[in-house]
């Protein structure tokens, strides 16, 4: 099952980026609004990587699992 989240960060675009394709280049992002991203990671990628850990790699980031309907780090 592929993975969605939405971001919340003061990271520009390009950085966020770079630190999603450390996981791998099939990583979809996109911008929703002002410090808000959305984040798609395919099956693929959960099925190499891991499921646990991409959500250790989430943890690093104020995210909305849209799955749990949860924010998760947020302050």
């Amino acid at each position: 099952m592929s993975l969605q989240f939405i971001i919340k960060t003061s990271y520009n675009f390009e950085d966020l980026e770079k630190n999603f394709f450390t996981l791998s280049e099939c990583v979809e992002i996109f911008p929703i609004e002002k410090e808000h991203f959305g984040i798609s990671i395919p099956t693929k990628v959960v099925d190499e990587q891991g499921e646990d850990t991409i959500l250790n790699f989430m943890m690093t980031y104020d995210h909305y699992d849209l799955w749990s309907g949860l924010w998760f780090n947020e302050k």
